[in-house]
């Protein structure tokens, strides 16, 4: 998938309507998709941040939540994408340089792709848990899972699922409820099995 006319950003805009209702915030966390395709570079017109960048923070209820941008899935020379044309990770470093100068506190983050498996990542986790990350939530796996724990002194992932080879055994919906000290988590799958968990974040 990449972003190739203006109707691929018209879908983000009604998927979020059609999620939101114009009720609930939406954020977009860009991933390989956003970043591939004639019209990619127009998605911060589409999708305007405070920081100017697709990184961004904004205080929620209890929770500051820390929108990381994950971009491409590959390395910068990869020359089944780019042909080493794209310098994703001086973005990446100066996102860094960001990401430490947030003020700690209760941390929620979003990431198109879980932290420990993007590229030039690998050093966004100890910083971001240092200054308070206690949950993070991302897709781009298309497989539903959890892991890590505060009492682990990791951030607690949550993994959502997505359309992929309609396996119904991949959850493509997961609604998270952050209410102090935890995470309560809906996910349902094809097949409009649900699971309810309650975790200590």
């Amino acid at each position: 998938k990449s972003l190739e006319v203006e109707n691929d950003i018209a879908k983000i805009v009604k998927a979020a309507s059609t999620i939101s209702g114009g009720i609930h915030p939406v954020v977009l966390s860009r991933g390989e998709s956003e970043c591939r395709g004639y019209r990619s570079p127009d998605l911060m017109r589409y999708f305007p941040t405070v920081t100017g960048e697709h990184y961004y923070s904004v205080d929620m209820g209890d929770y500051t939540l820390v929108n990381i941008d994950t971009a491409e899935d590959q390395v910068d020379n990869a020359p089944s994408r780019y042909g080493g044309r794209v310098k994703f990770a001086d973005l990446k470093a100066k996102q860094l340089e960001w990401i430490n100068s947030l003020s700690e506190g209760k941390l929620a983050v979003i990431s198109h792709i879980p932290l420990d498996s993007a590229p030039y990542c690998e050093a966004y986790q100890p910083v971001l848990k240092n200054k308070g990350a206690v949950v993070s939530l991302s897709g781009h796996t298309f497989n539903y899972s959890t892991s890590g724990s505060v009492s682990e002194n990791s951030i607690y992932t949550i993994t959502s699922g997505g359309y992929y080879y309609n396996n119904p055994n991949n959850f493509n919906s997961v609604s998270v409820l952050l209410s102090g000290d935890y995470a309560y988590i809906n996910s349902k799958n094809y097949a409009d099995t649900a699971k309810d968990e309650a975790k200590t974040v």
